[in-house]
Order: structure tokens, then sequence, then C-alpha cells
């Protein structure tokens, strides 16, 4: 039922070069666990899916629009690994199949807040996983392990967070002179990113 959707976003999201892949409807069970449990994080509604991956230990972010996190959220309550995005208007969670007026619970949660939540959990991924400690030769060399443009995406989520922690002078000395580290280090990675992208072939 999902693939005819699945297709034309497929069609409308391919660049050229791409490394788009569409699976809708060519998985079996086991497979399906397969690819969920290798992702770093997965975007889905509330769906079967978000609770197999959950289980798996995959972070989920997942846009809630009729229905209610309380009640049906991924993994146990509170699991700062993943990312449940409410809609506010005060028609919602309504549990309706059917929305009778014009979807703003779905409306209400832009594109922009899903990519943000996307993004900061990969920042969660590589700082827990991939920098196990704050030095610039670490940092290098895990870095290799990433695909550019995720790195790249990091990179820029970072620095704007360690710029805000240093403008609005909160925390610590230390978490002051963590986030003024971690500024000129992704500024430097992020330029030298940007130069990598334009060579990369599934960019």
């Amino acid at each position: 039922r999902d693939m005819p959707l699945a297709n034309a976003i497929e069609s409308e999201c391919r660049l050229p070069h791409s490394s788009l892949k569409n699976l809708a409807g060519r998985t079996s069970l086991r497979e399906l666990m397969a690819l969920l449990k290798i992702c770093q994080a997965l975007l889905t509604n509330d769906t079967g899916p978000m609770y197999v991956a959950a289980a798996l230990g995959t972070a989920v972010v997942v846009p809630f629009g009729s229905t209610s996190p309380e009640l049906t959220s991924p993994g146990l309550a509170g699991d700062p690994r993943h990312q449940l995005l409410q809609p506010v208007v005060p028609c919602a969670p309504c549990f309706r199949r059917t929305c009778p007026i014009d979807l703003r619970c779905m409306t209400a949660i832009t594109a922009e807040r899903v990519m943000a939540a996307i993004l900061d959990t990969f920042s969660s991924f590589i700082l827990k996983v991939l920098l196990p400690s704050a030095s610039g030769s670490n940092i290098l060399s895990h870095m290799k392990r990433v695909p550019v443009p995720l790195v790249y995406f990091f990179c820029v989520t970072l620095f704007l967070h360690a710029n805000r922690t240093i403008a609005s002078g909160a925390g610590s000395k230390a978490d002051q002179n963590l986030a003024a580290y971690f500024r000129s280090e992704t500024a430097a990675l992020t330029r030298r990113c940007l130069a990598e992208i334009h060579s990369l072939d599934d960019w």
C-alpha cells in the first residue's frame, strides 16, 4: 500500500549520483530488522518499525500527530536516545485514523524541526561513540569513519551549540573551555568537509 507513495518520494528526492535506496515492500521482516539494527537513526511515524528499531537499540525520531507518545512511545519512557516530536495544537492527540479538518497536528511539526532532531541524534551518536576523548588527533581519526556530508552537518550543529554556550556564558569554566575547543575544531573541520564534498561522487 505504501509502495506508490515511496516511489513518488524517491522520484522527487533522487539526484545525480544519489545513493538513495527505496526498499518499500522489498524486505522480509528479518531483513528489515537487520537494516534497522545498522541504522544510526530512524525517522519514522508511530508504527511497528519504530518499536522494532528501538528494541534493537537504534535511535528513532518520531513526529507524533494524532497519537500520543505518553501511550505509545518506543522503548523505555524517557529514553534520551529518542526524539519524540509533538505538535502544539488543541485537537491532538485525537487518535482518529482520518483527520476531519486540516491535519494541523502534522503540519505543525515543521521539516526544520525534524531535521534539527535528526542532526541532534547524529551529534549525540558521534559524541558518544566516535569521539571517546576530546583530543584533536582522535577527532580527526574517528571522523574518517563517518560519511563526509554527515560530518559536515554534525560540525555545523556542534559549532552553533558551542557558539551559543560561549555567548550565553552558561556553565562552568570547564564547560566554556570545552565549548571554545569544539568551536575551533569544528570550524576547521567544516572548512575541510566543504572542500571534500565537491569531490564526492555520491553527494
